[in-house]
């Protein structure tokens, strides 16, 4: 699975990309993450399964929905991002996935 972070200007994830990264080594998960500045969302969001949306850009979650309606978009829990809880994020990706099989 394909999972894009999508930020201001791309280099705000840093940290929060790496600890995603471990906690998908350790869960042995067939994960690929990709970080883009939300301005190059209509091009990178094309590969994606799974695109996340950073705090600062989560006023755009309504525009990325429209511009990705067969894609799973959500937001990344203000907190998480604080943090940089890799496991958290990477948990309400596949909790949200799997709400998302039940409907």
């Amino acid at each position: 699975m394909k999972i894009l972070l999508l930020c201001c200007f791309g280099v705000s994830v840093d940290v929060l990309k790496k600890r995603m990264l471990q906690q998908i080594e350790e869960e042995q998960l067939d994960y690929t993450i990709s970080v883009s500045a939300l301005s190059e969302a209509s091009l990178t969001g094309k590969d994606a399964d799974v695109i996340l949306l950073t705090p600062q850009v989560r006023f755009n979650l309504s525009k990325i929905k429209s511009l990705f309606p067969e894609k799973e978009v959500s937001c990344i829990d203000a907190q998480d991002f604080k943090q940089g809880n890799g496991q958290a994020v990477i948990a309400f990706v596949k909790n949200y996935l799997g709400n998302k099989d039940k409907k």
